[in-house]
């Protein structure tokens, strides 16, 4: 596909995208969910068994994800405006 990569992880990675490789199969129940990458399987798992390790950090928050990229800095943009008060949608 003519991509290049700073680093062979990179690389390996990519590669799975072409050869449809998901390695990463999720051992819950009946699920039959399979993942390219070992952090995306345990984000699901998260979700399926409700864990939330990442939490808010604005005062007096008490919510928290399963995902780190809710809380982010360039993450869930929703649970932002919780506390901005912005409403962009008219």
């Amino acid at each position: 596909c003519g991509k290049s990569f700073t680093q062979k992880s990179g690389l390996n990675r990519h590669k799975k995208i072409h050869t449809d490789e998901r390695p990463y199969q999720c051992e819950f129940d009946n699920c039959k969910k399979r993942f390219r990458e070992r952090f995306k399987l345990t984000t699901h798992q998260r979700i399926l068994y409700n864990i939330k390790p990442y939490i808010c950090n604005f005062p007096n928050c008490t919510r928290s994800f399963s995902d780190i990229v809710n809380i982010s800095e360039n993450g869930n943009k929703r649970h932002k405006r919780t506390h901005s008060g912005e409403k962009p949608y008219k």
